[in-house]
This record gives C-alpha cells, sequence and structure tokens, in this order.
C-alpha cells in the first residue's frame, strides 16, 4: 500500500468514471498482429482503496472496476480500428500495481497506464502498472 498525508476530499469508497483523453497508455506484449496500438478514445471506471488512520490515510493499489477503449492498431501491413471493452468483475486486484507521484493538493488522478497484455487478448492474463499524479 502507498502512504500519504490526509486529504479531505475522499471518502472510504472513491469510485471515479473518466474519460481516456488525458491518461498515457502504453502496450507492453501484445498478441499477435497488435503490434502498433494507439487509443482513440474511451473511458474507464476506477477505485482507489482508502483507510483511515491515526496519522493520516493509506491508499491501496488502483482497481480498474470497467474499462471501453476504442483503439487502432497496426499489423505491419494495415490499421485496424477495434474496441477493448473490460466489463465489471473481469478483473482482479492482483493484476494491478500502483505508483504514486507528485500528488499536489490532494489531486490524485490516472496519468499512465501500462498494460502488458502477456500476447493475449483475454484481459484476465493481463497486468496493469498504473501511475498516480504527474
Amino acid at each position: 500500500m502507498k502512504l500519504i498525508k490526509l486529504f479531505e476530499n475522499f471518502d472510504e469508497s472513491s469510485t471515479f468514471l473518466v474519460d481516456v483523453e488525458d491518461i498515457n497508455f502504453s502496450f507492453y506484449r501484445p498478441p499477435q498482429h497488435w503490434e502498433y496500438i494507439s487509443i482513440i478514445n474511451g473511458h474507464l471506471e476506477w477505485h482507489l482503496p482508502i483507510e483511515y488512520e491515526d496519522w493520516g490515510i493509506r491508499i491501496g493499489d488502483v482497481i480498474i472496476k470497467s474499462m471501453h477503449l476504442t483503439i487502432e492498431r497496426d499489423n505491419g501491413n494495415e490499421n485496424y480500428e477495434d474496441d477493448i471493452i473490460i466489463p465489471e468483475d473481469t478483473l482482479t486486484p492482483e493484476q494491478f500495481e500502483t505508483n504514486i507521484s507528485n500528488v499536489k493538493n490532494g489531486e490524485i488522478f490516472i496519468s499512465s497506464i501500462d498494460i502488458n497484455m502477456n500476447y493475449s487478448l483475454d484481459p484476465k492474463e493481463w497486468h496493469f502498472e498504473i501511475t498516480l499524479g504527474k
């Protein structure tokens, strides 16, 4: 778990629905014929587990509850447009790792998501590294 000072603008069940336009995505170990992936648009719902302590708050790893991305992918010969849809209750907490970088004035937001696809189209096989802050 990550530790930061107490901020007044969070409660114990902080869940957010955001457009992905300001999030930097990187894809690693994509499936065959998915070499170059770029995000066109989309949204995701994410949860930030928070526990209040005497000294402040304890923040757990971000969990993506659901995600819909419209992507463009290039297999080396042609460009394709596809949707990546991850419904709620598909991903598990073990698939996530969170880094906190320069959180100022209590503003916590996702700045980047690195997705290790493990050469699979099944999101249950993926691992997510999420960075909060700039």
